[in-house]
């Protein structure tokens, strides 16, 4: 077997102010996965990063990374239908009388 076949990830990291290379990366098939703050210093400044990584030959995501992208979008989904239910109770009933 190769060393190819063998690669389960390539990570990555990016300037959080490098959008063009950000998108170049996502087109490529590369996941944002962490937020590293103040990872960069330049010229005494510091600047975040992205950590991004693409999975090969069934390489998966950290199970901590998939957790957290459940847990959010189910967190999405909560709000998104508890908005709607507030929306729809005030069409129904009218808006709220003063006393």
């Amino acid at each position: 077997e190769t060393w190819q076949r063998q690669v389960q990830a390539i990570y990555l990291h990016v300037i959080a102010f490098n959008e063009s290379a950000m998108r170049l990366y996502e087109s490529e098939g590369f996941l944002q996965i962490q937020h590293k703050s103040d990872f960069y210093h330049i010229a005494g400044q510091s600047y975040d990063a992205y950590l991004y990584a693409r999975y090969l030959n069934d390489g998966k995501p950290p199970l901590t990374w998939r957790m957290q992208q459940t847990a959010s979008s189910w967190w999405q989904w909560w709000s998104d239908a508890l908005r709607r239910a507030v929306w729809m109770r005030r069409q129904t009933t009218g808006p709220p009388v003063q006393a």
